[in-house]
């Protein structure tokens, strides 16, 4: 599609008319990390804030 996304996932060019979604994601007890794909986070809501959309390193 030709669009161009910084690892944020801010868009920078191209026809995507907005940054890609968050999703929900944690770590489980084992230290896998788990993706809840029914819960997304949009930057252009101000959701990219919640702590649940990112994963501290």
């Amino acid at each position: 599609h030709g669009s161009g996304f910084r690892m944020t996932g801010i868009h920078f060019e191209g026809p995507a008319p907005r940054p890609l979604e968050r999703f929900k994601i944690g770590l489980a007890s084992d230290g896998q990390i788990l993706v809840d794909k029914t819960k997304s986070f949009k930057w252009e809501k101000g959701e990219w804030e919640n702590p649940e959309s990112h994963l501290k390193v």
